[in-house]
């Protein structure tokens, strides 16, 4: 029960760190990863947040490496 209980845990970390990244990923980053995000609408944004919170260790190390 002690397992269940921490992949529980570890699921909700993965999931807070995810929502959070993709909130300022979606402000700010993507318009750097793709120039054709630039000036996206918010409706266009609210569509890709459940990917880009699901992805986010793959969205921030391309970031990092495009920041490079």
């Amino acid at each position: 029960m002690e397992t269940v209980r921490f992949l529980i845990c570890v699921f909700y970390c993965y999931l807070l760190a995810g929502v959070i990244f993709a909130a300022f990923f979606l402000w700010r980053g993507a318009a750097q990863l793709d120039h054709a995000a630039k000036g996206i609408s918010w409706k266009t944004r609210v569509f890709l947040f459940p990917g880009s919170a699901a992805l986010w260790p793959v969205l921030l190390r391309k970031w990092l490496v495009k920041r490079n």
